[in-house]
């Protein structure tokens, strides 16, 4: 039970992290659209 516990907070912090890198690209994407 523990151990999957830890794993799922494992895979929030992942999950969350490939979020934030995604917001961040996507803000990139979008300064570069504007460029143009």
């Amino acid at each position: 039970m523990l151990s999957s516990e830890s794993q799922n907070s494992r895979l929030n912090i992942v999950f969350k992290f490939a979020v934030l890198q995604l917001s961040k690209y996507t803000i990139f994407l979008n300064q570069e659209i504007k460029k143009t």
